[in-house]
């Protein structure tokens, strides 16, 4: 888990509050395990992945999240009240939380899980769109 192992020294702890700021703007957009906004979570989500690679100093990690074109596709599937996993943006900020308290273990928890219900979130909002 690279991203787990993102640099820990004082420049990247300087970048923590910016990095905040980008996890709470995800969550203005998701209500009740909902999105209500699909243009603006796409956008901030967006936003909060790449800080994260960018702050990590990972430019294959960085590349590789490019490559996979989220933003494209959660643009493309997701409607207001496409159903996401509750605790989306609640990830974003306990990972910000693991940064700052500098938990690895935490922080790659997180990460792992995040990662896999992401997934299932964008197979069902594809899903769901293809019965349209």
């Amino acid at each position: 888990m690279q991203s787990a192992n993102c640099c820990w020294d004082g420049s990247a702890r300087s970048s923590l509050r910016q990095f905040r700021r980008l996890a709470e703007a995800t969550t203005g957009s998701v209500q009740d395990g909902n999105i209500t906004d699909p243009d603006a979570f796409a956008r901030t989500n967006e936003e909060f992945h790449e800080y994260l690679f960018a702050i990590c100093d990972n430019p294959m990690l960085l590349e590789s999240y490019r490559r996979l074109d989220v933003h494209a596709q959660m643009a493309a599937a997701f409607e207001a009240g496409t159903p996401i996993f509750e605790r989306v943006t609640q990830d974003h900020l306990d990972v910000v939380d693991a940064f700052e308290r500098g938990d690895k273990a935490r922080l790659r928890e997180v990460i792992m899980a995040h990662a896999q219900d992401a997934k299932g979130t964008m197979v069902g909002a594809i899903d769901a769109k293809a019965a349209h």
